[in-house]
């Protein structure tokens, strides 16, 4: 599984579509077709062993520090969106 995980980190940094025509198809669809990949594999994992996963003690603090994270993120995110539109 290790090597498995090695891979897909890894050509989801380096991989390229040369016959892709826009710089998103060549650079970005790859990559986001690797990270949902990714992604299907750690969910599928999870479903696999739910009956063993533990919510630990301290899952509220973990929650909050997350939000606020990616609260600044969204924030950040629709600043630059805003400011680039002008």
């Amino acid at each position: 599984m290790k090597t498995l995980y090695t891979i897909l980190y890894a050509l989801s940094i380096i991989l390229i579509n040369p016959w892709g025509t826009t710089r998103g198809l060549i650079w970005t669809s790859p990559k986001v077709l690797i990270v949902w990949l990714i992604i299907s594999l750690n969910i599928a994992l999870l479903l696999l062993h739910k009956t063993s996963l533990a919510i630990p003690q301290s899952w509220k603090n973990s929650l909050i520090l997350w939000t606020i994270f990616l609260s600044i993120g969204a924030i950040s995110t629709l600043t630059f969106h805003g400011i680039s539109e002008r």
